[in-house]
């Protein structure tokens, strides 16, 4: 591991550059749009300012004078420091989609079946690793009360970022994806059966990312373990379960009240749906609260008329929220808390296949 340290970062600000990709920004009108700059709340200025000049000392960001213009969104992270967010918006709705896929994860894991020894690799920053297009740079611009900056390396929020940033991982491990290695955007799981096999599989991996510029970071990485967390999952010789950390947030979840609250809750118990024996009858009564709102689509200015065939996404459920819908968020959080761990299918074994009429 001594002779690939290259490949680790040293700092947070320490990312590497890919050599072989840069991301582009395809729009579908030339004609550029400026945003105004948004209020800082005063306890942030200072440390937004010091942040800008860690990105710029990096080579992330540079000065700008580009026509185009995004505002920021500046949060607090539970560790008290900020995270600056640029408002991409206005240029996603201009930018002609990439239709590069990334993977479903349970389609994903299924490789994994056999493996023993498993190593989690995580980029440092990944996406700050890619670097941006010449002539788009000036697109991604972004405006705030510390000045005006563009990006030199590709941002979040960004329409095709996380198509392009799939497509050089997927290029860069090659011919070991999904053989020896799965990748999920900055996240990298190495898999073999034995300890041998899988160290070996480690290196080849390693020498790949620093061949390509790319850069870890350590204190994410897991290396050469029986049992590791990946993409919110525990992954063990056993099989796949849900990563207790994160599943804890189910237990203290307050019963939504509003359509954006049932959404995400949804959104949550969807992504675990596979443990979740039925989850498309389970979930069935909470899913029909969806209907009946103005779908996404239409969203924008409406008319009188429209306003009224729709229901209010403000306005709390009130008596919608029935006892089926009770019982399905029950039954929902206690079938998540109390989730079995999936055994990888065993291709060697015969398959039964039950299907309906």
């Amino acid at each position: 591991m001594m002779e690939r340290k290259e490949v680790f970062s040293t700092h947070e600000f320490d990312v590497g550059c890919s050599k072989s990709t840069h991301h582009t920004i395809r729009v579908t009108e030339d004609k550029p749009f400026r945003e105004r700059s948004r209020r800082l709340a005063p306890a942030d200025v200072e440390d937004v300012r010091k942040h800008l000049n860690n990105l710029k000392s990096s080579g992330i960001i540079s000065e700008s004078r580009s026509p185009y213009a995004s505002p920021i969104v500046v949060v607090r992270k539970k560790n008290g420091t900020i995270r600056m967010c640029v408002d991409y918006r206005t240029l996603n709705k201009r930018t002609v989609p990439d239709h590069y896929t990334v993977p479903r994860v349970e389609d994903a894991l299924t490789c994994l079946s056999g493996s023993k020894w498993f190593s989690v690799l995580d980029l440092r920053s990944g996406y700050y690793q890619i670097p941006m297009g010449d002539t788009d740079k000036e697109k991604t611009a972004f405006i705030c009360p510390a000045g005006f900056y563009q990006f030199e390396r590709m941002p979040q929020g960004v329409s095709g970022a996380p198509a392009t940033f799939q497509r050089v991982m997927e290029k860069t491990v090659g011919d070991m994806n999904l053989l020896e290695v799965l990748v999920y955007l900055d996240d990298l799981i190495v898999f073999g059966r034995t300890l041998e096999e899988h160290e070996q599989r480690l290196l080849k991996v390693l020498d790949r990312l620093k061949s390509e510029g790319l850069k870890l970071s350590l204190d994410k990485c897991q290396f050469c373990r029986t049992s590791v967390n990946y993409v919110g999952h525990v992954i063990s010789q056993n099989g796949v379960a849900t990563d207790p950390s994160k599943i804890e947030a189910v237990t203290t979840w307050p019963r939504p009240e509003t359509v954006t609250a049932l959404r995400s809750f949804l959104g949550f118990c969807g992504y675990y749906r596979r443990f979740v024996k039925d989850y498309s009858k389970v979930s069935y009564p909470l899913n029909q609260l969806l209907c009946g709102y103005l779908p996404s689509a239409k969203k924008g200015r409406k008319s009188k008329e429209e306003e009224k065939a729709y229901l209010n996404p403000s306005k709390p459920f009130g008596s919608r929220w029935d006892e089926k819908c009770e019982s399905a968020f029950e039954t929902l959080k206690e079938s998540l808390t109390k989730a079995p761990v999936l055994a990888f299918a065993d291709p060697q074994l015969p398959y039964v296949l039950h299907v309906d009429a």
